[in-house]
């Protein structure tokens, strides 16, 4: 009696089981039928770039400091103050009269010294032929033609002393080594200036091209440092703008010319610095400026919202309307490029990437479109 009322039991439980399984498998199938509402956006290749702004300044390509190489007295000033300067131009004029006096003081030297030598030199030729004949010594003869030697030094030496003199006269008028831009002069007609004076008569700089040198974190430069590890090699150059103080472009042509080696220990920055054609003089040394750097991570590369990725364990997922149903596929992750994520592998133009509702979606779900959806 017992074995019978415990197989009636079993043959109970087995199909109160059997019914929640239906019903279980019927709750799922009706999950799965119901639509999910959704927004998409139809995906597009376009070039990808990644971006970084660093704050800079405006440093000059090239300083003169304008100093004297001799000394006198200023006698006059030949440019005007603010002025664009070519390469040699005359700037300032010491009075030459003592320079002059000097180089012709030298000249007399040097012919004084010419003709001693000739005179020297005309008695050495008379005593080789006298020689041969017996009628002096040979002592005789090589103290003239010694002598001749000696007189033919002078002549040098007296030949250096006036080109040293002329050039001290060329020196008289100070002239600008670079072209450029000319400051406020430091000095006026009537001063008195010396070959070893640390005043500067005049500063020049030369800005139709400058330096714009970028200070960017050292962490932030390992991280754009890996970015350009991981391009191609023919892409790891990186390309520069420069934005003026309130985030406007600049068409001036931008080049990076390096990135420093050494960490300040003051503010653990590294120094970039970015050579910026300015023809207009738009950019003045001392100026603040921001400086974009940038690399093509691809010509035709594929960007989606960082919410429309899903990450778990190490993997990343989207989610696709292909007809009508959710499906999901994994990709690969590239740089953040703003609020999205660069894909290297895993989508395709065309494809119809979903953005919102996605908490609930299983693969095979029927979607519904709402009306706000990017195509």
């Amino acid at each position: 009696m017992m074995q019978k009322r415990s197989m009636r039991i079993s043959a109970l439980s087995l199909l109160l089981l059997l019914a929640a399984c239906d019903s279980e498998t019927s709750t799922v199938e009706q999950a799965v039928d119901m639509p999910a509402s959704v927004k998409e956006q139809t995906l597009s290749a376009a070039p990808v770039k990644y971006e970084q702004s660093f704050p800079g300044r405006v440093a000059a390509y090239r300083i003169a400091q304008i100093r004297p190489q001799v000394s006198g007295i200023i006698t006059e000033m030949k440019f005007h103050q603010g002025s664009e300067l070519t390469p040699g131009q005359a700037l300032f004029q010491i009075d030459p009269a003592p320079f002059q006096a000097d180089v012709n003081s030298a000249a007399a030297s040097l012919q004084k010294a010419q003709a001693s030598y000739q005179q020297l030199q005309g008695k050495a030729n008379r005593l080789a032929k006298l020689t041969r004949t017996g009628a002096i010594s040979q002592q005789d003869y090589e103290d003239a033609v010694s002598a001749a030697d000696q007189a033919k030094a002078s002549v040098a030496e007296a030949r250096a002393a006036y080109e040293r003199k002329r050039l001290d006269l060329t020196y008289a008028t100070v002239k600008s080594p670079i072209g450029g831009r000319v400051d406020q002069n430091f000095i006026t007609e009537g001063a008195l200036v010396a070959a070893n004076d640390t005043q500067a008569l005049a500063t020049v700089q030369q800005i139709d091209k400058v330096y714009v040198d970028v200070r960017q974190p050292a962490a932030q430069q390992t991280a754009l440092a890996s970015v350009a590890a991981n391009l191609p090699d023919g892409e790891k150059t990186a390309a520069a703008t420069i934005l003026s103080a309130d985030g406007n472009p600049l068409n001036n042509k931008a080049q990076i010319l390096f990135t420093g080696v050494s960490v300040d220990a003051g503010t653990g920055d590294v120094i970039m610095r970015i050579l910026v054609d300015n023809p207009q003089r738009t950019l003045l040394p001392g100026m603040y400026a921001q400086a974009k750097i940038s690399w093509l991570l691809a010509n035709e590369g594929i960007v989606v919202p960082r919410e429309a990725v899903v990450q778990v364990n190490n993997e990343a997922k989207v989610w696709l309307n292909e007809e009508g149903k959710a499906k999901s596929v994994v990709v690969e992750l590239g740089q953040p490029v703003g609020g999205n994520y660069y894909i290297r592998q895993g989508l395709k133009s065309g494809d119809r990437l979903i953005t919102q509702g996605i908490s609930r979606l299983q693969d095979g779900m029927a979607l519904q479109l709402t009306q706000n959806s990017a195509q």
